[in-house]
């Protein structure tokens, strides 16, 4: 019987670290939403409601366990076996460890940062909230004053400006945000696209904007439906070029006067476009042969 102690003495300290960091994290988790979190999508999305990333504590209790069984297969149990031979190093060995992973349980709900515990309250969306309140954007104000109309809705979260606007003036904003001294957004940074395929417009393009000489963001949206087209804003953006083809070969979109509208990740004779939400999740079985 006395052989099987320390294997018992093993497996009791492997089970008290998840108790020990699901109890902390339920004990330090963070009371409000983290602003880090509630920051827009890159497609431009409000997270507004929960936070965008909910996952349960015992998700990262879960990915925990995979790291700590490895670290005791190696350390544990040649010290609860060999504990004598091992001796004060050992010992010593052994506390240094369990300081380390005691300090960076603390990470796994952090009150700033990307794990928070499935509990955080976030506050996106209803009436009052701070990160909703308007903010001064040069490049907006210019916009509106020189294309009345132009702005069909303007969206303020988190410190960031979002105008939607029509897609057949694209074109005419884009280059105006360019051009006027007053916007400069001088590098598209980022062309992205979201599917609402119950929609009547069911595809979203967001065109992410930024001025390198005055430091600012403004992010313009449009929406189509699924036989419209939007105009290539290659010839504003060089930029544009690698994201438009992007957007057309993962979303089907097309860009008219795009100089080469083809697939950019996947081959040209590809079934289906990858992020349409109708698209099987595990693509299509007969594809799967050829491109292994």
């Amino acid at each position: 019987m006395e052989a099987y102690i320390p294997i018992l003495i093993f497996l009791c300290v492997a089970a008290a670290f998840p108790l020990v960091t699901l109890v902390l994290s339920l004990v330090v988790r963070p009371r409000s939403y983290n602003a880090v979190k509630m920051a827009p999508y890159e497609c431009g999305i409000e997270a507004v409601g929960d936070p965008r990333a909910r996952y349960s504590i015992r998700y990262y209790v879960i990915a925990v366990l995979f790291v700590v069984f490895d670290v005791e297969v190696i350390f544990f149990f040649p010290w609860a076996v060999r504990f004598n031979l091992l001796g004060l190093f050992g010992f010593v060995e052994m506390l240094v460890f369990i300081g380390i992973r005691a300090r960076w349980s603390g990470y796994e709900t952090p009150r700033e940062g990307a794990l928070v515990s499935a509990d955080t309250k976030a506050g996106g969306g209803k009436p009052g909230d701070p990160r909703a309140e308007p903010v001064p954007s040069p490049a907006l104000d210019a916009l509106r004053e020189a294309m009345p109309g132009a702005v069909e809705e303007v969206v303020y979260f988190s410190g960031e400006v979002t105008a939607k606007v029509p897609a057949d003036r694209i074109l005419d904003v884009c280059r105006f945000l360019k051009e006027d001294p007053r916007a400069r957004m001088d590098l598209l940074s980022d062309l992205s696209a979201v599917d609402y395929p119950k929609d009547e417009k069911r595809f979203e393009i967001n065109y992410h904007l930024y001025s390198i000489p005055l430091s600012k963001r403004i992010r313009v949206k449009i929406r189509l439906a699924e036989d419209e087209a939007a105009g290539s804003v290659c010839g504003i953006w060089a930029t544009a070029n690698w994201h438009e083809r992007e957007v057309f070969d993962l979303f089907g979109i097309r860009f008219t006067g795009h100089p080469d509208m083809t697939r950019i990740l996947l081959p040209d004779d590809w079934k289906g476009h990858p992020l349409r939400k109708e698209y099987p999740l595990e693509g299509f079985a007969e594809q799967h042969p050829r491109f292994r």
